[in-house]
């Protein structure tokens, strides 16, 4: 990764709020990496990808088009802990090195770049960041969320089970932000630690 920026990690659990936050920080003057939209991109345009995916699980996971069907490899690797395993460690590696390419040749106008990754600690990538911030939210207000989208029970159930917990995440970050209020309270929270990230420039 670039060495000329402070990278800081942003993670919590789905539903935790962590897109606001991001949109927070992006109007701060900070480059945000989009984890899951790299993983989009993956799925949707990364031929060697689909080619091992078709390997493992055949052509359920695929539609009429020859396209993935995230839906349908939700369904296997949520139910399995060892094809999870199998995935994440396909992807991950793919995600990272598609990161690293996104912030080589930042602009040095930009203080952070900051790392939106919900499965920061699950994956072990604390030690690539000069800091995390973890985004807490109670599990209420976050099935709440996810409910909000037109996710089912069952679906909750399965992301938050294959998740460290929201208290976990907490505990381990070297920030936290609780969600639980409003939004403004939100972004005071996002303002506090950016003056602190400050310092450290």
């Amino acid at each position: 990764m670039a060495s000329n920026y402070l990278k800081i990690g942003l993670t919590g659990g789905i539903g935790c709020g962590k897109s606001t936050v991001s949109d927070f920080y992006k109007s701060l003057n900070c480059i945000i990496v989009d984890t899951d939209k790299i993983c989009h991109e993956i799925y949707t345009a990364d031929p060697g990808f689909k080619k091992e995916v078709f390997r493992q699980w055949g052509d359920k996971v695929l539609d009429e088009n020859n396209e993935i069907l995230r839906k349908e490899i939700a369904k296997i690797v949520f139910n399995d802990k060892k094809e999870l395993k199998w995935l994440n460690n396909l992807i991950h590696p793919l995600i990272l090195e598609k990161a690293e390419s996104k912030v080589k040749n930042a602009s040095s106008e930009f203080n952070f770049i900051i790392f939106d990754v919900p499965l920061l600690y699950e994956v072990g990538w604390e030690d690539l960041f000069e800091k995390v911030i973890s985004v807490w939210s109670p599990q209420y207000l976050q099935q709440k969320r996810l409910r909000n989208r037109n996710w089912s029970i069952r679906e909750i159930d399965n992301r938050i089970r294959v998740q460290y917990s929201n208290d976990y995440k907490l505990a381990k970050a070297d920030y936290g932000i609780i969600n639980s209020g409003s939004l403004n309270l939100l972004k005071q929270q996002c303002k506090f630690i950016f003056k602190k990230l400050m310092r450290l420039l």
